[in-house]
């Protein structure tokens, strides 16, 4: 009897990790829905323990911290927020930068939404970065190392887009423009902001919207280090990545398709290599600029 108690529990505690941690749980949750989730994974957790057997409590656990963990910024719904304002150009600037993926009616209107959903649809595909062989290391202004530090989804002033911010700390500087230039917004120590298309908005009445078209997972993820390679955008006071390379417990690893397609087939050149390493190849790479 107790068995089949401690299996039916663990048989719950799966089924609820998959629908908190599957792609498509913002489509098929409320945020409130997700949070009364995660709370019942919890009353599980101590019911396990109550019944005292340490492989279904290992079990459990395991369970639980696969529902609980971060699942990056396109599956992690953010309401509405103004921690970091920007003047009313910039944010017009910013909206207009991703007209191309708007929605012909505004994403919050009761109307907007799947007809098996409870969340918004976004029409259109995004789009893809262009891929860029080796390292840009001549084609950019800035290259720097930067950690990610937060996210914030915005609805557009139109309320037909949604693009997500993306807050970087500069940690180090590798390459920026001079001092006396006005797209130097570098310093170590310092935000920068990139902005992304796509992410997961959630409303004050608990919808969420996200994209109709799935989203391609992103390797960006909160707390991860990465050497930044792009440029300044005076208009929308962001910084436009051309390549991005992650630093994973001080080794290299790609990021971009086919950088990472490269490591797969065992002919990449940095992957695996350490930081020292990697910025070494830049700093030789960046004497042949001007050659």
């Amino acid at each position: 009897m107790l068995t089949r108690v401690r299996y039916r529990v663990v048989s719950a505690l799966a089924v609820i990790s998959f629908l908190i941690s599957s792609p498509t749980s913002n489509t098929i949750c409320t945020l409130k829905l997700r949070n009364l989730m995660k709370t019942t994974i919890l009353r599980l957790l101590v019911l396990i323990g109550l019944l005292g057997s340490p492989v279904f409590t290992s079990t459990a656990l395991t369970l639980a911290q696969q529902a609980t963990e971060d699942k990056g910024w396109q599956q992690t719904p953010k309401p509405a927020a103004s921690a970091r304002p920007v003047s009313e150009a910039v944010r017009q600037a910013r909206d207009q930068h991703f007209a191309p993926y708007s929605s012909p009616t505004p994403l919050d209107d009761p109307e907007e939404r799947s007809s098996s959903t409870n969340s918004a649809i976004i029409g259109g595909t995004l789009s893809e970065p262009r891929i860029i062989k080796g390292l840009p290391v001549c084609q950019v202004a800035n290259i720097f190392v930067a950690t990610i530090t937060d996210f914030q989804p915005f609805l557009s002033n139109s309320r037909t887009a949604l693009y997500t911010e993306m807050y970087f700390r500069v940690d180090q500087i590798i390459k920026s423009p001079s001092t006396d230039s006005t797209d130097n917004k570098l310093s170590v120590g310092s935000e920068i902001t990139t902005l992304l298309p796509g992410g997961s908005f959630a409303l004050p009445n608990g919808r969420i919207i996200t994209p109709r078209q799935p989203q391609k997972r992103s390797r960006l993820q909160s707390g991860q280090t990465y050497v930044f390679f792009g440029d300044y955008v005076p208009s929308t006071e962001s910084y436009s990545p051309l390549k991005l390379w992650e630093v994973e417990r001080g080794l290299m690893k790609p990021v971009s398709e086919d950088d990472t397609l490269s490591e797969q087939q065992g002919r990449s050149h940095h992957a695996g290599s350490t930081l020292a390493e990697f910025l070494d190849i830049i700093e030789s790479q960046r004497n042949l600029c001007d050659k």
